[in-house]
């Protein structure tokens, strides 16, 4: 069997008032059980963040400014909340721009995959997403899937309704596989 160990991977998640926890907690606690160290990021460092419903509440660990400076094996974005909080602010824009030149994993989930478009970060992308969000994505250049997860050089995107336990797994293929050639593409 081969292994899962992501012991010495990086992770950052974006998050912001009202983001939604189930989705984190799912992803951020299989990663982190296969070893990842795993970081937030919110517009200030050391700020408390709240989730949907409070019932989660956390304190980021980095700013965005931070984070951008920092270097990570992969870049989350899972809610729709932070998505549309981080859309126009300049350093999560330079965190997730300098995440993709360097070939960093960039995760997203619903509407997280606008916020790439809107920066100009997908180009050509084959993407995974919400039927919402095909025309933006269309305008963008990006190739829209109807599978639930897909991943794209190194961009791995998800629509709303993905697996959790499937993202997870997707997540640390990836990252095990450690490539990001222009020819991979592939469907989880």
């Amino acid at each position: 069997m081969a292994s899962t160990s992501l012991t010495g991977k990086r992770i950052v998640f974006l998050l912001a008032d009202g983001f939604d926890a189930e989705r984190f907690s799912g992803l951020r606690d299989c990663l982190f059980n296969r070893g990842a160290r795993i970081m937030t990021a919110a517009l200030n460092q050391g700020v408390t963040i709240t989730g949907a419903n409070h019932e989660l509440t956390l304190m980021s660990d980095l700013s965005f400014a931070g984070a951008a400076s920092s270097v990570f094996d992969a870049v989350i974005l899972t809610d729709d909340m932070t998505a549309g909080t981080i859309r126009n602010n300049p350093a999560a824009t330079e965190l997730l721009t300098n995440a993709w030149e360097r070939g960093a994993a960039l995760v997203v989930m619903g509407a997280g995959i606008t916020t790439l478009a809107q920066a100009n970060i997908i180009g050509n992308a084959h993407v995974a997403a919400d039927p919402s969000f095909r025309d933006q994505l269309s305008q963008a250049g990006a190739s829209i899937q109807d599978d639930p997860i897909i991943v794209s050089e190194n961009l791995i995107s998800a629509r709303s309704d993905a697996d959790m336990a499937a993202l997870c797994n997707t997540v640390t293929d990836f990252l095990l596989r450690g490539s990001t050639s222009m020819e991979d593409r592939w469907v989880a």
